[in-house]
C-alpha cells in the first residue's frame, strides 16, 4: 500500500500512518519511508511508533510544555517504553496496574506514564 504513493522528491505530510499496522506493516511502511527518503522525499511525521521513528539520519522533534526540541530516537516515550516493556514486562506491568489503582482511589496527582528504570544487573 505505501509503495502506491511514497515515490520521489516530495514533501510527504502524514498524521500516524502506522496507525492500524501490524508489526510488520510498520516495517514495510518504514521500508518505503527510507526508499522516498534515498530519493529525495522530505517527511513531516506524527507518529508514536518507535519503528517509524527510526529512520536512519530522522530529525526527531518532541512537543512538549518546554516547547519544541529535538530528541534522539533512544530518548523518545515511545522507544523507552517499548524497551522497558519488552525488557522487563512484570515490572512495567506491575507500574502501570499500581497507577491506575491510585487513579482510581482519587485525584490525580500527576506523574509519569515510564516506570523508574529497572536496573540492569552487572553479571
Amino acid at each position: 500500500m505505501a509503495g502506491l504513493f511514497l515515490r520521489g522528491p516530495r514533501l510527504y505530510l502524514a498524521d500516524e500512518p502506522e496507525s492500524g499496522l501490524s508489526v510488520p506493516g510498520q516495517l514495510q511502511l518504514l521500508l518505503r519511508v527510507m526508499e522516498a527518503a534515498a530519493q529525495r522525499g522530505q517527511f513531516i511525521v506524527s507518529t508514536h511508533s518507535p519503528i517509524l521513528s527510526a529512520v536512519p539520519e530522522a530529525q526527531i522533534l518532541r512537543l512538549g510544555q518546554a516547547g519544541v526540541e529535538p530528541v534522539p530516537h533512544r530518548q523518545t516515550d515511545a522507544y523507552r517504553l517499548t524497551r522497558d516493556l519488552l525488557d522487563h514486562p512484570g515490572v512495567v506491568l506491575r507500574h502501570l496496574t499500581e497507577r491506575a489503582r491510585e487513579e482510581a482511589a482519587g485525584p490525580a496527582r500527576g506523574g509519569r506514564i515510564l516506570p523508574p528504570r529497572p536496573r540492569r544487573s552487572r553479571r
